[in-house]
């Protein structure tokens, strides 16, 4: 509980003072505060499920072969939640009415809920393509 109470403008100003682009401030300081205590905080590693998951995307993935990746810790909750929000794709239009929760997690990533009970309409300032991903790539 004590973690969460952490004052974290002392944390923002030394991470500027140490050079940390603005761009980049806001999330080292989340992750100085509330994920260095439970060894979360690297920015460069990925998310997985357990060390066979980890195996598995390797093996499909060579390119990750040394990349670091965070698994559930042994006698803590098996999965976390992380709550974040879409607000719209690029050149789309954003507004209150286009917020979207997401949730990310080791074993989903997306939005579980309607947004206020019903669908979201973006409009389009100009056409775009996507494709699905794998969870660990999510972040």
């Amino acid at each position: 509980g004590a973690i969460i109470t952490t004052y974290i403008n002392p944390i923002l100003l030394g991470l500027k003072i140490s050079g940390v682009p603005l761009s980049m401030l806001w999330v080292a300081a989340v992750a100085e505060a509330y994920l260095e205590p439970f060894g979360l905080n690297h920015l460069d590693a990925y998310m997985a499920g357990s060390q066979r998951e980890i195996d598995a995307i390797k093996q499909k993935n060579p390119q990750f072969n040394d990349a670091k990746f965070q698994v559930p810790q042994p006698g803590r909750a098996k999965t976390i939640i992380m709550n974040s929000i879409i607000m719209a794709p690029p050149n789309f239009e954003a507004t209150a009415d286009t917020v979207v929760n997401l949730q990310i997690s080791p074993d989903y990533s997306g939005s579980p809920f309607y947004p206020n009970g019903g669908t979201v309409n973006y409009h389009s300032v100009q056409r775009f393509g996507g494709r699905d991903l794998d969870n660990y790539l999510v972040g």
